[in-house]
């Protein structure tokens, strides 16, 4: 196992483990807020993981997909019902 929580190489041990390290590494390796030593472990897992390389796939369209949305302001009658319903919930 790597300090990500991943097999060295290819998908071994819990399918959990491998798949919380998955999640952990491949955003992670997205945002670039990897040690230079995971993101080399990180690249030496995906370089045999079918199934991680495939998600950091997925993860790299969401991303590109979120970036390109434009964003819009709620209008201030609807944020403040929002912001009351949201307050209301917790409150319970």
């Amino acid at each position: 196992m790597t300090s990500l929580g991943l097999p060295a190489s290819g998908p071994t041990g819990s399918t959990l483990s491998h798949l919380e390290g998955a999640l952990s590494g491949c955003i992670g390796y997205l945002e670039g807020i990897l040690s230079p030593a995971d993101r080399s472990k990180f690249e030496d897992h995906i370089a045999g993981c079918d199934g991680c390389r495939a998600y950091l796939a997925q993860l790299r369209t969401t991303k590109k997909a979120l970036v390109a949305l434009a964003e819009e302001s709620i209008p201030e009658a609807l944020k403040g019902q929002l912001l009351t319903a949201f307050r209301n919930w917790k409150s319970t």
